[in-house]
């Protein structure tokens, strides 16, 4: 039987992926402890004392950053990931072995081959991920946001802990709506100045559409003087584009406009580029969400106008989780049934626009998502609301949303996406349904920034907003998700 120690030999980690090792200790990515910006040998000696999951929490649930870390020792082996979830490890035990690595591929190689579970197989047709700790091989999992995994020696076999350092759980503690506009504003200026520490100098690279959450995070670079800063839309922004360009040169940021056609698409998916991406896609999440992305890197790559390093910036916010409140829950006074959560999931999540068809989704896919959100008949209005915005938070947006780090690593530009910092995660879970609602707060303190600098808001997009107000807890709500 082997020895603890030998089994550390089956860590594998990609050399693409900004991996670091020193004394026991492997890091990706950057963490903020302590106000302190920490990547590689320096994130490594923050965690040399390490020795039990309680330690690692007391690191890891006091600091934010987009990472992940495992620590060895002959005893135990201790992983954790950020509370994004933005980097994901595969792991798989068997008997007295272990294999961990951040490449699906690298343990698959290790198994013999399986076929997936029918729902799995089904779920990722009908989502484009694959949710929950699950991946194509029914004997490989993977690491989910915020969890420290504890694997050690019992007996002949491994056992496996599983904690958290951070959990989406709603507060509502701040009523007043003034209050909460002043909190939200301290909120924004810290997180932006760790956005800043992490550039240190370093261009910023904004993708900017138009939109509430990249308007806001202009907004914010522009209050902060932030200097150094490119907005970029893409060309799939439509009605939005004029807004992006309206907004840069009202704020003073350099623009570009990118264009992307299907032949640039098809170049990407035929070129070298692509084998950086399906390394990491291969059995746990669908490559699409990527290819996007990817095409508009080289686009930045090749532009003169814009620089080929610097800091990628993106919006991805809890707070979409919030514009999806279904109106049905809104009554505090109302319990809820689970099959009403279970319902709001697979209607928003599992009918994909391009997949099989836009019927809500029965048999396998609902009793997933039904064991997932539990076994109470009647949920309180918080417990309701709590599952819609966890299933966002915890599997939309690091399994489908977020773009791996090895893409931006590939192309000479790292990554921070500000609205998944964990004190902005704090602060939007202590805000009252009714401001969380359609993103009421953030909405309205935004208008009140455009406001400002005299950005406008065209009647289109009122008239849509109008629309939207009127269909959203309708009878025609069902049908306008399809």
């Amino acid at each position: 039987m082997a020895g603890m120690e030998d089994r550390l030999h089956n860590v594998h980690l990609s050399e693409d992926n900004d991996w670091v090792r020193k004394s026991g200790v492997s890091f990706s990515g950057t963490l903020v402890h302590n106000g302190d910006v920490k990547s590689g040998a320096d994130a490594c000696e923050l965690f040399n004392d390490v020795q039990t999951s309680d330690d690692l929490k007391k690191i890891v649930g006091s600091s934010t950053g987009f990472f992940a870390t495992i620590i060895e020792s002959r005893e135990k082996l201790i992983l954790s990931v950020d509370q994004a979830g933005s980097k994901q490890i595969f792991y798989t035990t068997f008997g007295d072995q272990l294999y961990i690595s951040d490449s699906y591929k690298k343990i698959q190689r290790e198994l013999p081959n399986e076929e997936p579970p029918t729902e799995i197989k089904k779920e990722l047709l009908k989502s484009g991920y694959i949710s929950q700790d699950n991946t194509l091989h029914p004997r490989i999992k993977k690491t989910q946001a915020g969890e420290i995994h504890t694997f050690r020696l019992q007996g002949e076999e491994i056992q496996e802990e599983i904690s958290n350092h951070y959990q989406y759980e709603l507060k509502n503690k701040i009523k007043d709506k003034e209050k909460a506009l002043e909190t939200l504003e301290s909120k924004l200026d810290n997180i932006t100045d760790r956005l800043t520490s992490f550039a240190n100098g370093s261009p910023i690279l904004l993708f900017l559409s138009g939109g509430y959450d990249s308007r806001l995070l202009a907004h914010m670079l522009h209050k902060r003087e932030v200097g150094n800063v490119y907005t970029i839309t893409g060309d799939q922004q439509g009605d939005e584009f004029n807004r992006a360009e309206e907004v840069s040169k009202k704020l003073g940021f350099d623009w570009t406009k990118l264009t992307v056609s299907h032949e640039d698409l098809t170049q990407i998916y035929q070129s070298d580029h692509w084998d950086t991406v399906k390394k990491h896609v291969e059995g746990h999440r669908a490559p699409m969400p990527e290819l996007n992305t990817i095409v508009y890197l080289q686009k930045i790559k090749d532009d003169d106008t814009l620089p080929d390093n610097g800091i990628i910036v993106k919006g991805h916010t809890i707070a979409e989780a919030g514009k999806r409140i279904p109106a049905s829950f809104l009554n505090e006074n109302n319990k809820i049934k689970a099959e009403e959560v279970v319902s709001d999931i697979l209607s928003r999540h599992y009918t994909g626009t391009y997949r099989h068809s836009n019927r809500i989704p029965n048999g396998e896919l609902h009793d997933r998502v039904s064991s997932w959100v539990g076994e109470d008949h009647k949920l309180t209005q918080t417990t309701a609301i709590q599952k819609c915005e966890s299933w966002y938070w915890s599997q939309r947006v690091p399994h489908y949303l977020m773009c791996d780090s090895s893409i931006y690593n590939h192309f000479g530009y790292d990554y921070w996406h500000p609205f998944l910092d964990r004190e902005y995660l704090d602060f939007y879970t202590q805000l009252p349904v009714e401001q969380r609602y359609k993103r009421k707060l953030l909405e309205s303190y935004t208008d009140r920034l455009d406001e400002n600098v005299d950005i406008t808001v065209e009647n289109t997009d009122k008239s849509q907003s109008i629309l939207k107000e009127f269909i959203i807890g309708s009878p025609l709500e069902p049908i306008a998700r399809k």
